[in-house]
Formats: structure tokens, C-alpha cells, sequence
């Protein structure tokens, strides 16, 4: 027999999600960073505090095991990278210069934040539709978060934006809207439908 949990909470799934990547900034100074993100992975920005004066630097960037996952060059002691360009994961990192003195390795470990919200709801507000009318659903989810309503897929788009129509329930009073994501797992947002009959 399968078995499972179930929490019911108050959550309106009004606030908004995180629109824009952190922004987090890493020193190659020997210490341990762990980055916790929500929604988008994080912009990261590598810098080297105490470098030597140097023509070129490089930075190479580590799995746990040692192999070398990037290697990038600047004239300054310093590279960004794009959310997106540094997934999930336990790294080791440092620089080089071009004259060969590195700096102390770093290590960083990138992960998910169970405690994220999973999604907003825009439309439809509590009790603003009416059971078995056409309503507007829509809002924001986690990034790679499948959603649906009435067993329907909604479709997501790459910042995690979705908007369908659908027919409100025509003997129920309420509509659900079923939100999966691999790490937060699935979350139900309800709507209370207010009565057709006069």
C-alpha cells in the first residue's frame, strides 16, 4: 500500500517569485561558500582579492572529483558568470596568473532551497470567478515546474510564467491549481468559486 503526507496551509500565492538571478560574489581566498537559490541560479561573480599584478588571469573551475568543468581568461582578477552558466553542485575553484602564482582554491556548493515558494497565482483572485465560467488562470512557477489544472497541462514558458483559460467547475466550489516541481514536490493553489445561482 502506498503511502504518503499531506500539509494544508493558509498561502493566497500572492507574492511574487524572484524575477532576477542573486547576485553573489565569491573571493578566491581559501574559504567555503554554499549559495542557496529559489528560482533562478545565480549570477556569480569570481574575484581574486589580493593578486599579483599580472597581464592575464585565468580561473578554472573543479567538480568535487578534480576534473575541470570551466577555464576562463580576463585582464582583471575578476570573471562573471551568467545565471545559468554554473548549475547545481559541489565545486572547487581558483586563480592563475599568467606568471603562474595562484590563488588559495576555494571551494562552492550550489543547491536548491527546499523552502522556496513554489508558485503565484495572478487570476483568479479568491471568489472573483464564477463557478462554471470560463475563468483566466495564471502566475509564476519555480523554474522546470510542470502545472496544471483539471488534470490539463498549462503551458510554462522559460521564466516560468504560465496563462490558459479554463471552465470553472459547474457543482464545485473551488479550482485548483496543481503545481510539480522535482524538489519542492506538488503543491495545490485553490481558488474559492463564488455561486452562479442568484
Amino acid at each position: 500500500m502506498a503511502k504518503g503526507s499531506l500539509q494544508v496551509v493558509r498561502d493566497a500565492a500572492l507574492r511574487q517569485l524572484p524575477k532576477r538571478a542573486a547576485e553573489i560574489s565569491i573571493d578566491a581566498d581559501g574559504r567555503s561558500y554554499t549559495v542557496r537559490y529559489q528560482n533562478l541560479l545565480p549570477k556569480l561573480t569570481f574575484s581574486w582579492p589580493e593578486a599579483p599584478i599580472s597581464k592575464m588571469y585565468s580561473i578554472r573551475l573543479l567538480s568535487a572529483k578534480g576534473a575541470v568543468l570551466r577555464h576562463e581568461q580576463s585582464s582583471r582578477p575578476s570573471v562573471m558568470f551568467d545565471s545559468g552558466k554554473i548549475g547545481e553542485g559541489s565545486y572547487q575553484f581558483f586563480f592563475a596568473a599568467a606568471e603562474g602564482r595562484r590563488s588559495p582554491p576555494g571551494r562552492l556548493s550550489i543547491a536548491f532551497d527546499n523552502s522556496a515558494r513554489t508558485a503565484s497565482v495572478a487570476e483568479p483572485l479568491e471568489r472573483a470567478a464564477r463557478a462554471g465560467d470560463k475563468i483566466a488562470i495564471s502566475g509564476t512557477a519555480l523554474a522546470r515546474s510542470r502545472v496544471t489544472v483539471s488534470g490539463a497541462p498549462v503551458p510554462i514558458d522559460a521564466q516560468g510564467r504560465f496563462k490558459t483559460e479554463v471552465a470553472a467547475p459547474a457543482y464545485d466550489d473551488a479550482v485548483a491549481i496543481r503545481v510539480e516541481h522535482s524538489a519542492t514536490k506538488v503543491h495545490y493553489y485553490v481558488r474559492h468559486l463564488t455561486s452562479t445561482s442568484p
